[in-house]
């Protein structure tokens, strides 16, 4: 306990520019130095072989896949303007990674000290499966990023008296993006809902009414 303090307390130091540039570098660091050091394996095989075809074809071949259409549709793009190598397409993926670093430390700014929300940024940044999957040609950066974007989104909303219309509608495209990147993404509508009911006082009104 000691020491998370003292870490904490070590962090909550570095001038807000300085940690976010910080952690930032480490987290590209530590997801592009070895990003081709692991050969194409099958389901990459497959992104590689799929964003090949016009985004029609890949709209309707993934009809008959497991995954949806919007990671394939990017990565598409991405080749076009980065070529198709190991590094071009997997980079893709690591770049959503960083992104999730910075939009982590957002959201957990935004419920806990700042302290806090640094320690988190840290986590993200050397998490192993968060790296593991940033140096992927796959998915799952991609609906990391867009499910802690549409968190974050909620948070600013609930706290806010009167959000705007426009609000609600960034959150609800982030989120319908994250459902068309990845289908599990519909197991954070639950907890958003869950949040919104606990920020409204509805759950707390019934612990409270049982005490």
């Amino acid at each position: 306990m000691k020491k998370t303090t003292n870490i904490l307390m070590q962090l909550s130091r570095i001038p807000t520019r300085w940690f976010i540039l910080s952690i930032l570098l480490l987290g590209s660091l530590v997801r592009f130095i070895f990003i081709t050091s692991a050969d194409i394996w099958h389901d990459e095989g497959y992104t590689m072989m799929l964003i090949k075809f016009n985004p029609a074809e890949i709209i309707e071949r993934t009809a008959r896949d497991v995954h949806p259409p919007l990671y394939y549709l990017t990565a598409h793009t991405w080749q076009l303007l980065f070529g198709n190598s190991e590094l071009a397409i997997r980079s893709l993926s690591a770049i959503f990674g960083i992104a999730t670093i910075l939009i982590s430390y957002l959201l957990v700014r935004r419920l806990f000290p700042e302290a806090t929300a640094r320690l988190a940024a840290l986590f993200v940044a050397l998490g192993p499966f968060l790296v593991r999957y940033s140096n992927e040609a796959r998915m799952y950066g991609m609906a990391a990023f867009l499910v802690s974007l549409s968190t974050y989104l909620l948070v600013v909303i609930s706290q806010q008296k009167k959000p705007t219309l426009k609000l609600w509608l960034l959150y609800t495209l982030t989120l319908t993006a994250g459902l068309y990147t990845h289908y599990y993404t519909i197991f954070i509508i639950p907890v958003h809902i869950i949040y919104l009911i606990w920020q409204s006082g509805g759950i707390r009104s019934v612990i409270n009414n049982r005490n």
